[in-house]
């Protein structure tokens, strides 16, 4: 992967769209999208105190990441991204296993243009855009009322409005901040859904790439990688695999209590109304507003801390800690 040949990233809050929007551009014969991969946001943070141009930490990295669910969900072979990545091991770098892996999927899906798609590194665009800073972004945008609607009915997701609404400011704050990056684009949810045709000819645009409007509306799916996934996920994936429908656009108006509604517009008004999302202005005492606010906040704590009493096993320190502690082990196997 070369700089004529840039990957592009997908990114947003989770039940932003993120999904809908990778099987539609999925659709067109110049580009593929990957699942998720969370390879800046999880596995370069959790190992980047590994030297890889060693040859025990390049395995290690390796062992970890090529049998690792994210990996077997892009359905490639991991012998020939092991055999390529080997091949560079002089000169190689998370960057560049990023890039083997993207190319040999690409090469798999016999398309000449790549997109990754992980919403989380909406975190980290500085990041991508200065690692890679021929590619493009692509961050999507939702109604912050309907993504803490969304997210209260999936598994992974969260019952907390509060931190739904805060998590939302972040993430538009840093946009505004990139919005005039000729390398990002802004894709509104509610815009793709209502003005289909016009929102993807823009985005046809920026991606340089061609868009068939009907086969994209019919969004069936059949282009975008699903590898034997169950339960919630498959039905997940199966609903973004479904025929473009405003249906979803205000179902947060009757799942969520007037209070919740007041919490996420205190947090996100004036910005949301500057991105287009009007307050439903609804009048609830200040006081219990704060009261609701600082119960989300300490039972996501105090939950926090009995789903993960270690609180250092995601800082690299510890993970250095860990495969230093393992090393004799390994060498003994």
């Amino acid at each position: 992967m070369n700089k004529n040949n840039p990957p592009l990233f997908i990114v947003g809050l989770p039940r932003s769209g993120t999904t809908l929007l990778s099987n539609i551009l999925s659709t067109s014969s110049d580009l593929c999208v990957t699942p998720e991969l969370w390879f800046f946001n999880y596995w370069v943070p959790k190992y980047k105190f590994l030297n890889l141009k060693n040859e025990a930490h390049l395995d290690f990295f390796l062992n970890k990441f090529l049998n690792s669910q994210r990996f077997f969900l892009l359905s490639i072979s991991k012998e020939k991204v092991k055999e390529k990545i080997i091949r560079e091991k002089e000169s190689i770098s998370f960057n560049r296993i990023f890039e083997i892996v993207m190319t040999v999927y690409r090469e798999k899906q016999g398309k000449p243009k790549i997109g990754e798609k992980t919403p989380g590194q909406y975190k980290i665009i500085p990041y991508l855009l200065k690692n890679f800073p021929t590619s493009k972004v692509v961050c999507v945008v939702r109604d912050p009322r309907a993504i803490a609607a969304s997210l209260i009915n999936v598994p992974f997701g969260s019952n907390y409005v509060s931190l739904t609404a805060k998590r939302w400011k972040r993430y538009m704050q840093r946009l505004e901040t990139i919005a005039d990056n000729k390398n990002v684009h802004i894709v509104k949810y509610e815009k793709l859904i209502t003005n289909f045709e016009e929102e993807l000819l823009r985005i046809g645009a920026f991606l340089e790439i061609e868009l068939n409007t009907e086969k994209a509306r019919k969004n069936d799916g059949s282009s975008f990688t699903v590898v034997e996934r169950e339960g919630w996920s498959k039905n997940h994936f199966k609903k973004a695999a479904s025929p473009i429908s405003t249906q979803s656009l205000h179902k947060w108006k009757d799942q969520l209590s007037d209070l919740q509604v007041a919490v996420i517009e205190k947090i996100t008004q004036p910005l949301a109304e500057r991105f287009g999302y009007t307050s439903q202005k609804k009048e609830v005492n200040g006081i219990l507003l704060k009261q609701f606010m600082l119960k989300e906040l300490l039972t996501f704590k105090l939950q926090n801390l009995l789903k993960n009493p270690n609180p250092f096993n995601r800082l690299p320190a510890w993970n250095k800690y860990i495969f230093e502690l393992t090393r004799d082990i390994r060498e003994k196997n």
